[in-house]
């Protein structure tokens, strides 16, 4: 009740100039009234449809305010919110008006409510020094760099980053329109996300720091088992225990060495440091190559290994040979280890109808992916509750680096599931060469 009072209050003397014209009218009518007892019937029957227009005229007054109320109150509902939210939120009209400014705004900027509603954001404004930052984020393209930019009709997000000091925002734009779809303005939601670049940066640090030095000695301990082994294989009375113990230690110690690979990989693709080499060449010619890897282990696992090859003559696409033979292994490796017995594997190149890509699939009639888990599935170091319990091994990295391999290539990569059925992953590479990015980008 309190709030309403006051937004009535408030409502109240915005409507000041209305307050005069109305107890003019009031008056006249009173006026009128008290006038027309000394006419005739005439003058009462005037006086009739003038008040009968003044009731409509007042009826549709009390309407306006009415509805005037209950806007500011949305209104204030609404700047409340906004108010009370972490991340920094301006909105400006079409003329770079500023017309809200919360306090976590304030704090970002270091500027006060006072000194930012109501002035003009111009680019000139860059060279005074408290102003700076602001105008950097109302015009992107003065800031030192910007990243990750992903633009839509009528919204857009992106990174700003700043070196001195050092600072990393995520802002989202979006345009304010009216009812009839004219643009009035503009609303930017700005995240400081320095202190969490920092954090991702330091862990990818930490992991790159541990995988080379894992490494090394991992390298030396296979070596020193393959020797061991080979010294071994000469004696013709070596007992069978001490020969599955070698064949275990092998496993165990590629394994080893798989897992810092991907940790290592992860932590270059996170630096923009993976390095890329891009040759035409001929998809469908890899993917045999490949398949010749794991046929012997897809028989070993009970799985029938198809290849079903374009029907007409596909064309050459520029791609890193290594890097995409990495994508392709580790969707051939997902699929034979969790198909079930008996299962099938398909392989397919297909031109894509709409767009100039070619689309490369793997189908697979295993334990499927959960709906719930769907979202996840490229996310770095997840794995599904289902894939623990059919394979233990295995740390979620694989489709993780897949995803930014296929990324760099210009390219997507996405999937079909239905659990205890099968997955089918898919990855475009496009056709033309400009679609490729110029270059590679960190991710943090």
């Amino acid at each position: 009740m309190k709030n309403n009072w006051k937004i009535f209050k408030k409502t109240f003397r915005e409507l000041s100039l209305f307050w005069p014209f109305f107890f003019f009218l009031f008056f006249l009518v009173l006026f009128l009234v008290f006038y027309s007892f000394k006419f005739s019937w005439f003058s009462f029957f005037f006086l009739a449809i003038l008040s009968i227009f003044l009731f409509l005229v007042f009826r549709q007054i009390f309407s306006l305010i009415k509805r005037y109320f209950i806007l500011s109150k949305e209104r204030n509902y609404i700047l409340s919110i906004v108010e009370g939210l972490l991340d920094a939120v301006i909105a400006y009209d079409e003329d770079f008006v500023v017309t809200v400014f919360n306090s976590s705004a304030e704090k970002m900027f270091s500027l006060s409510k006072k000194e930012v509603i109501g002035k003009v954001i111009k680019p000139s404004l860059i060279r005074e020094p408290s102003w700076q930052l602001l105008v950097q984020v109302v015009f992107p393209s003065l800031a030192p760099a910007i990243k990750n930019r992903v633009k839509s009709k009528f919204r857009e997000e992106f990174d700003l980053v700043f070196k001195e000091p050092e600072r990393e925002f995520h802002i989202s734009s979006g345009r304010l329109l009216d009812a009839k779809g004219k643009i009035i303005g503009f609303v930017k939601v700005i995240h400081d996300s320095t202190r969490e670049r920092q954090l991702l940066k330091e862990k990818t640090e930490f992991l790159d720091i541990a995988a080379h030095n894992l490494n090394t000695p991992a390298t030396e301990i296979r070596w020193g088992i393959e020797t061991l082994s080979q010294i071994l294989q000469e004696r013709k009375d070596l007992p069978q225990e001490v020969s599955s113990l070698i064949s275990k230690l092998k496993r165990a110690i590629s394994n080893l060495i798989e897992i810092v690979d991907e940790i290592l990989s992860a932590a270059k693709i996170e630096e923009g440091r993976f390095g890329y080499n891009f040759q035409l060449g001929d998809i469908e010619e890899l993917i045999e190559e490949r398949l010749k890897k794991w046929l012997d282990i897809a028989q070993k696992h009970s799985l029938k290994v198809y290849f079903s090859k374009s029907k007409e003559r596909l064309p050459k696409v520029f791609f890193d040979k290594f890097r995409i033979g990495l994508v392709i292994d580790n969707l051939l490796e997902n699929a034979i280890l969790y198909n079930v017995k008996n299962g099938e594997i398909e392989v397919k190149v297909e031109k894509d109808p709409q767009r100039p890509y070619l689309i490369v699939s793997v189908r697979d009639t295993g334990i499927g992916i959960g709906e719930k888990e769907r979202e996840k599935v490229f996310a770095k170091f997840f794995r599904s509750e289902k894939a623990k319990k059919h394979q233990v091994e295995g740390i979620g990295l694989g489709l993780y680096i897949c995803r930014n391999i296929i990324r760099r290539h210009g390219g997507k990569i996405w999937f079909k599931s239905v659990e205890n059925r099968g997955s089918t992953f898919y990855f475009s590479l496009p056709v033309k060469k400009e679609l490729i990015p110029p270059k590679e980008v960190p991710l943090v």
